[in-house]
């Protein structure tokens, strides 16, 4: 420690008028590969060495003692990151990394000093500042001991070290720590700071000018941006940012009188709000109402569909009815005719058989006779049978081909039938191997198909079961429905089903439960998914039950992914949870149901913003987006009509309804085709099975066995009897063989009589049956009609283009009415679900009160509603505006008065600071290419009226003054106002509030013109630093950098005695001569203190700046850094400024005078080829 005398001979170094704040020295100890190295500075003082030397992060221990260490706030090696792979931190730079990875580093652990030294060159007082900060291998982050700020005392290398065994090493942050405590003690003040922020800003407080402290926000972003140096934003923003100091205007009567306008706007926004709300509310339900009236006109239409369907199927059983009663008398007479002929028959065959018996051959041959007879009759029989079976059969056969079920077997079976209707046998014998080999392949085509139509059968049959599982789920539905619950999962619907079937009480918690707050529900139910439908039982000893039966549940009774509250588990009552959770907005009369769901919840909080969501350890936004301790993710949020806390939609009865009838119609359809499958499977398997198969072959073998007898009983009556005999037998013979036919005959038509008399029976039924359906259809019609919504213009108009779409088809016209009447229904409930939501929300938002009637009838609501607007538009928006005009008549006056004087010092402080800056760079050299900068301000068109009010104001007065008056107050300052207090606005910058929003700012590129050397503009930094990054891009940015410093220090041309730092890294790279010279007067003419770190290659241009410089060597083979102090003279700086013509123009003017002056060579022609 070095106690500093008021006055010292180091005064006398000061090159510069005027009495500063200069930093002097720069200690380190143990920071990269410096083990201890002190640094004494001038007013520009260099560090130059190769790339990776160490001459940047001695900056940035620079930048790290500056800002407390707060990693928020510095960006370490800014300008040659860009071009390493390698990013620095405080661990590292701790540790002395030299490699890849911070295993390769001079020391495994470190207390690290960067300690500051300031003086007053006025005072001589010194002000010693620093942090110490310890790393190690052995942890993954360092650990910052102390913050330190002294005033009247410079800190030595010494006091940071101890030597031990001969070995010096830093000296522990404790005992450094307690020589701080005791020094302090001289002038009272505390020296150590636990934050950053307290720690920078007692900097900028003992460094201070005349003019006062830097400003904390705008040092930080100046200083940061001259290391950064690079556009990362619009030039407009960083002038604004930083290089003009914020200035709020803290009118206290202004703001009491905006808060009045706010507050009263508010209302006035409330009201607005309320009158858009329940517009809304009342635009779904006047959506609904249109689509109702529709669904009501379409189930009209649908009805005269019916009506006029069932009219002409009257009318066609009419004309049925009458065609039939001509059938059966046709019938009745063809039966008469047939019964004739047998009679007729019956007669012929008595004669011949009286002629046959009174024959003198009969006597003898009566028995044979009576033998051939018998033979004959066994024949006939036989044949008969084998016919009617082989007919049978072919007639099975036909029917299984023609069905559909047997389309993969139809050429087949078809083959089969016409050689069975093509089978015949000869006089005397039947050829059964023949027919045998039809019937055995045949066996095989069936036995095929059988098996393909029992898997049909069972395809079909669990179809029907999934369908009527369906079914009574939807009861449930349709139940649940009717009482104002909402659906639940088919899974759930299912397993409550089966609850109750074994008599337990199970209950969904969504119908236990509500959330307070409707607009968060979407996310909420996002969230818990289908934790909001898990079932509450009675009591444990049904939940014991309840896991039995669904372990129980197997095949395709299995259910899987629904959840069973235990009751025991849910902890109702352990207290409210905090006001700012999610799990605060469940509620209900269950707390067995809302404990299990605010479980679920656990302490996941809401959160407004992206950064609550992002600071906190479990949140979730209204848009969904959930934040969890390491990840976060967005939740797809729940429509509003499929919603189930709390009450479902009544609208769902309608499409539940819908479903079932569609169900029961399937279910009808695939019973009749499981009849189908069942009657065609058994006849498939009665024809293929074995015993009717033999049944057809053993008919054919009898026969063949009548057919033998006969012919041997025929053989033995030809030799004995003559051939007179012989003639009459074969007649009464052949008339015998008519017999049957006859007889056929009569029986066929007495069948026909009988089933032509059945089906007029059947159509008189019909006919009176489609009569009453008619009536029935008529009196539905006639209902429809004379319904309250039933729009008869509409229906005509749709009625004629469903004449010219369908014509006479009216079932497909009452199906496509069933079909739109479905739909508007569908968007009714579309339209109502969130009409019913909003309506719901209007009512929570603003705390109205109504009665159940209101809330359960949509149509009673929509009046309600109507009748709220009106009284909102015509009562209360209006006096609310009343007040708020008030409000703004006495905050215009307050403007006048207050306001405006507050914001003319401001915007005069602005024209003073460009001005200064401007200046600096009039005296400045030009840059390459002759190029000057100058600082642009172009006052924003919309806001020229109140700025020229308020420079009135300063010019006249509030009230006006004998030689003019401010004038109206301009129409911009009620747009700025009620921007200012509208809701979410708060953040939002505003004229009133800072002055630079009156203003656009740029940077204009001038030029002096060589000839008559008037300036001219040529273009503007804005619009030149898209393309390229060469040095003449870079020289605005030293600009910007100087003007920001500048002015966070609160330099003027009559304040320079305070802080004045600038930190510059690879300084001026890729930049020409003139534009270092013009940057480096620029600087001085700023009265900046300069620390500059460059790679060398400007060194002989610098020179003529440079009071000190210091030149950085590594050693890449012992990882140590060598370090060697040039001093600069004033004799030196002046020999390196003798060549520049920045500081010499004559110099420019006689090179000029000696190209002018030197002869020029006479052309000399080229001869021609």
């Amino acid at each position: 420690m070095r106690m500093v005398p008021p006055t010292s001979p180091w005064r006398s170094r000061t090159t510069r008028e005027g009495m500063m704040k200069r930093l002097e020295s720069v200690k380190l100890v143990q920071f990269l590969l410096y083990e201890q190295q002190e640094f004494r500075l001038e007013e520009i003082t260099g560090l130059f060495g190769r790339n990776g030397s160490g001459k940047s992060s001695a900056l940035d221990a620079v930048q790290i003692a500056m800002m407390g260490a707060n990693k928020n706030l510095m960006h370490f090696n800014a300008q040659a990151d860009a071009k390493s792979h390698q990013s620095r931190t405080l661990r590292s730079y701790c540790l002395g990394q030299y490699g890849d990875s911070i295993e390769q580093c001079a020391r495994p652990q470190a207390t690290t000093y960067i300690t500051l030294v300031w003086r007053d060159t006025e005072t001589n007082e010194p002000v010693s500042m620093g942090v110490c900060i310890e790393a190690s291998l052995g942890n993954e982050t360092e650990k910052v001991l102390g913050r330190y700020v002294i005033r009247g005392i410079e800190l030595t290398m010494s006091e940071h070290l101890q030597t031990m065994d001969g070995v010096t090493m830093p000296l522990p942050w404790s005992s450094f720590r307690h020589r701080l405590l005791e020094q302090s003690k001289v002038t009272g003040e505390e020296p150590l700071f636990d934050d950053g922020a307290s720690y920078v800003k007692q900097v900028l407080f003992m460094l201070r000018g005349k003019a006062g402290p830097a400003s904390y926000d705008a040092f930080a972003r100046a200083f940061r941006f001259a290391l950064r140096m690079s556009f990362s934003k619009s030039v407009d923003q960083i002038v604004r940012q930083d290089v003009l100091e914020d200035r709020p205007t803290n009118i206290a009567r202004f703001k009491q009188l905006v808060e009045t306008f706010k507050r009263i706007n508010l209302l006035v926004e409330g009201v607005e709000l309320k009158i858009k709300q329940g517009l809304e509310v009342s635009k779904n339900f006047d959506a609904a109402l249109v689509e109702a009236r529709k669904s009501v006109t379409w189930t009209g239409l649908q009805a005269s569909a019916a009506y006029e369907m069932s009219n002409a199927a009257h009318e066609k059983l009419t004309g049925e009815k009458f065609e039939q009663e001509e059938v059966v008398g046709e019938c009745t007479q063809a039966s008469t005719t047939a019964d004739e002929a047998l009679a007729t028959w019956t007669l012929e065959e008595d004669q011949l058989t009286g002629l046959q018996r009174a024959h003198a051959d009969h006597a003898e041959n009566a028995g044979a006779q009576q033998d051939l007879a018998q033979a004959q009759l066994k024949t006939t029989r036989r044949e008969e049978e084998l016919k009617r079976e082989l007919r049978n059969f072919r007639q099975l056969l036909q029917n299984a081909s023609s069905n559909e079920l047997m389309a993969q077997w139809q050429p087949a079976l078809a083959l089969a039938a016409q050689q069975l209707g093509e089978f015949s046998w000869e006089q005397n014998r039947v050829d059964q191997d023949g027919l045998g080999q039809i019937v055995r392949g045949l066996g095989d085509t069936l036995q095929s198909a059988a098996t393909h139509l029992g898997k049909e059968y069972d395809i079909v049959k669990e179809n029907i079961r999934l369908a009527k599982e369906r079914l009574s789920t939807i009861g449930l539905g349709m139940e649940r429905a009717n009482t104002n619950r909402a659906q639940v999962s088919e899974s759930t619907a299912r397993l409550m089903h089966e609850f109750a079937d074994h008599g337990l009480h199970p209950t969904p918690v969504c119908d236990l439960v509500k959330v307070t707050d409707p607009k968060w529900q979407p996310a909420i139910e996002a969230y818990l998914a289908k934790n909001v439908e898990a079932i509450l039982l009675r009591d444990s000893e049904e939940e014991q039950k309840a896991f039995g039966i669904y372990q129980a549940l197997q095949g395709k009774r299995t259910i899987y992914g629904v959840k069973i509250v235990r009751s025991d588990r849910a902890r109702p009552g352990q207290g409210q949870p905090a006001a700012d959770t999610v799990a605060s907005l469940i509620q209900g009369s269950n707390q067995v149901a809302v404990a299990y769901l605010r479980g679920k919840l656990g302490n996941l909080k809401r959160a407004n913003t992206a950064q609550e969501a992002l600071r906190g350890e479990r949140t979730l936004t209204l848009d969904g987006m959930l934040v969890g301790p390491g990840d976060f993710e967005r939740l797809r949020l729940i429509p509003e009509a499929d919603l189930q806390i709390g009450a479902g939609a009544k609208g769902q009865v309608d499409g539940l309804r819908a479903e079932s009838r569609d169900l029961n119609r399937k279910v009808a359809d695939l019973q009749g085709r499981q009849g189908d499958i069942h009657r065609i499977r058994q006849a498939v398997q009665s024809l293929s099975s074995p015993e009717t198969l033999r049944l057809l072959l053993g008919f054919a073998a009898q026969l063949d066995e009548a057919l033998t007898e006969r012919e041997f009983t025929h053989q033995r009556i030809s030799g004995s009897t003559s051939a007179e005999y012989q003639t009459l037998c074969a007649k009464l013979q052949a008339l015998q063989k008519r017999r049957p036919q006859l007889e056929k005959d009569a029986r066929d038509a007495r069948d026909a009589v009988v089933r032509a008399q059945t089906v007029l029976d059947r159509l008189t039924k019909e006919c009176t049956a489609k009569l009453q359906e008619l009536e029935g259809k008529r009196s539905v019609h006639e209902a429809c009609r004379g319904h309250v919504d039933y729009d008869p213009g509409y229906a005509s108009d749709r009625w004629d283009s469903l004449l010219e779409q369908f014509g006479d088809n009216y079932q497909a016209m009452a199906d496509h009415c069933e079909s739109q009447s479905k739909r508007c229904n569908a968007s009714m409930v579309r339209h109502l679900g969130p009409a019913q939501t909003l309506l719901g929300t209007f009512l929570t938002d603003h705390r109205e009160a109504v009665s159940d009637e209101v809330t359960s009838d949509w149509r009673k609501a929509k009046a309600w509603m109507e009748q709220q607007v009106t009284r909102l538009q015509n009562t209360e928006l209006p006096e609310y505006k009343g007040q708020a005009q008030e409000a703004y008549l006495a905050s215009q006056n307050t403007f006048r008065q207050d306001v405006a004087l507050a914001l003319h010092a401001n915007l005069k402080y602005q024209t003073t600071t460009f001005k200064r800056l401007n200046d600096a760079l009039k005296a400045s050299p030009a840059f390459t290419n002759g190029e000057r900068y100058q600082f642009q301000v172009k006052v924003r068109p919309d806001l020229m009226p109140l700025k020229k009010f308020i420079e009135n104001i300063a010019d006249f007065g509030a009230d006006g003054g004998l030689f003019g008056e401010p004038g109206e107050i301009p129409a911009q300052f009620a747009e700025l106002l009620r921007e200012k207090t509208t809701t979410g606005n708060a953040a939002v910058k505003s004229p009133l509030d800072d002055y630079r929003e009156f203003f656009e700012f740029d940077i204009e590129i001038e030029t002096d013109d060589p000839v008559t050397g008037v300036t001219k503009t040529i273009g503007h930094l804005s619009k030149r630093i898209g393309p390229g990054s060469g040095g003449e891009h870079r020289a605005p940015l030293y600009v910007i950098a100087g003007a920001a410093l500048s002015s966070a220090y609160r330099m003027d041309e009559n304040n320079q005695d305070g802080l004045r730092l600038i930190l510059l890294d690879e300084a001026f790279d890729k930049m020409d001569t003139p534009n270092i010279v013009a940057t480096m007067r620029y600087l001085e003419k700023l009265g900046l203190q300069v620390l500059l770190a460059s790679p060398g290659e400007n060194l002989p241009t610098l020179t003529a700046f440079l009071h000190r410089y210091f030149e950085i060597m590594k050693d890449e083979t012992r990882h140590v850094i060598q370090v060697e102090e040039r001093r600069v003279s004033e004799a030196m700086r002046e020999q390196f400024r003798e060549d520049m013509w920045e500081y010499y123009p004559e110099l420019l003017e006689a090179e000029l005078l000696a190209v002018r002056q030197e002869p020029m060579a006479p052309l000399v022609a080229t001869p021609a080829p």
